[in-house]
């Protein structure tokens, strides 16, 4: 589409779509509506994806492991535009909640199936000792990374 680097310069990203369906981000919505009405007509359908291609979004982690007072999180990055984001965690005398989140893409997804093994790393306060590690994403004890490859060598 020619107009897409002129657009983009006024802030606001297009995708085409078959049918004269318009997929855009904008940060300001209602002056880019204004701004593709006026530049392509009143017959286009419009469809609003956000103020960006982009946002973050909860994500499981698989296991953990601990060194010290460093937190280790291990969990599956998917081959989709998906990439890492951050951990935010609360220590509590009786546990660890741990809320993980990737940077996720809002546009149209290909059929890459698989993930990257990948992993995040949090400093706590103390050492974690034997307080179990609560993943928030599904509210679940997560296993500490040694049980998780003994469950598998004993298969």
């Amino acid at each position: 589409m020619r107009d897409a680097a002129e657009l983009a310069s006024l802030g606001v990203r297009v995708r085409p779509l078959p049918g004269g369906e318009l997929l855009y981000v904008s940060a300001d919505q209602k002056r880019a509506e204004q701004l593709l009405r006026d530049r392509f007509g009143a017959d286009v359908t419009l469809d609003y994806l956000g103020a960006s291609l982009r946002t973050l979004r909860a994500h499981p982690f698989g296991s953990w492991l601990a060194e010290g007072c460093a937190l280790h999180l291990f969990y599956a990055l998917g081959h989709n535009g998906e990439e890492p984001g951050g951990c935010v965690i609360v220590e509590r005398d009786d546990c660890i909640l741990v809320s993980l989140s990737i940077v996720d893409w809002l546009g149209p997804r290909t059929l890459v199936r698989g993930f990257t093994p990948s992993h995040a790393t949090v400093t706590l306060q103390g050492d974690p000792c034997d307080r179990p590690v609560v993943d928030c994403f599904d509210n679940r004890v997560r296993p500490h990374w040694t049980t998780v490859e003994d469950a598998a060598l004993s298969q």
